[in-house]
């Protein structure tokens, strides 16, 4: 038997400009609505989906909405070292706050909360 294989479709978008080396890790939220990346600078980035609107604006000539992303928060120094993994919580905390933790080249690891009200 031959195993069932899927076709990737057209790339939804590209975040550029934000890390300034490597990203090692990406991890979108359980919601979706968040996605968490982490890499050789250092940082823990997350990023929120523009909402329709802004979709709406940015649909290119064919009238293709492509994904579009915002930095929502930025710890530049999340760790001392290389940050090589970031991981949600499956499970909003009380209040609807999100957890992660992250782990790095300084041998820790970290969790960290992200409030309702969190912003860049």
């Amino acid at each position: 038997r031959r195993p069932l294989c899927h076709r990737l479709g057209a790339q939804a978008c590209s975040i550029s400009g934000y890390h300034t080396r490597a990203v090692f890790s990406v991890q979108f939220s359980p919601d979706g609505r968040y996605l968490a990346s982490c890499g050789g600078d250092n940082s823990l980035r997350i990023f929120t989906q523009e909402d329709e609107q802004m979709a709406d604006a940015a649909a290119d000539e064919r009238g293709t909405k492509a994904a579009s992303y915002t930095q929502l928060v930025t710890q530049e120094a999340a760790h001392a070292a290389d940050v090589n993994c970031v991981q949600w919580n499956p499970k909003a905390q009380g209040g609807g706050k999100w957890m992660l933790a992250t782990a790095g080249d300084d041998n820790l690891i970290k969790v960290w909360e992200l409030g309702a009200n969190e912003s860049a």
